[in-house]
């Protein structure tokens, strides 16, 4: 699987990204913010405990614009793993009470 490189962020091979602007409620100021999903990685024997053959892999999700640290996401294989990464909503709805989001189109991310 072939992901692009995108500037501002450390994740090698990105297999999907969004771009949305952001808004604080306190300002007028819009900005941008950037998610975006590694390409998933099988996880070692080590990293998942125990010896038998396994599928589990992980993607990073990174969010370039928030204070938000990259998050790890685990799925029993690589398409779980995609699966469960771009579930990025879950993310942004804790930031709701101070950030309005918006496409890049303009309307609102959240109704």
């Amino acid at each position: 699987m072939h992901g692009l490189l995108v500037m501002g962020s450390h994740i090698k091979n990105i297999v999907a990204n969004r771009t949305l602007k952001l808004k604080h409620k306190r300002s007028d100021n819009l900005s941008s913010l950037t998610i975006n999903v590694g390409n998933p990685r099988l996880l070692s024997k080590e990293e998942i405990g125990y010896s038998e053959n396994s599928t589990v892999s992980a993607c990073e999700v990174e969010f370039i614009g928030l204070p938000i640290e990259t998050i790890i996401v685990h799925g029993i294989d690589s398409i779980h793993a995609i699966q469960q990464a771009v579930q990025i909503d879950k993310y942004l709805t804790k930031y709701r009470n101070e950030y309005e989001f918006y496409y890049i189109s303009g309307d609102l991310y959240f109704e």
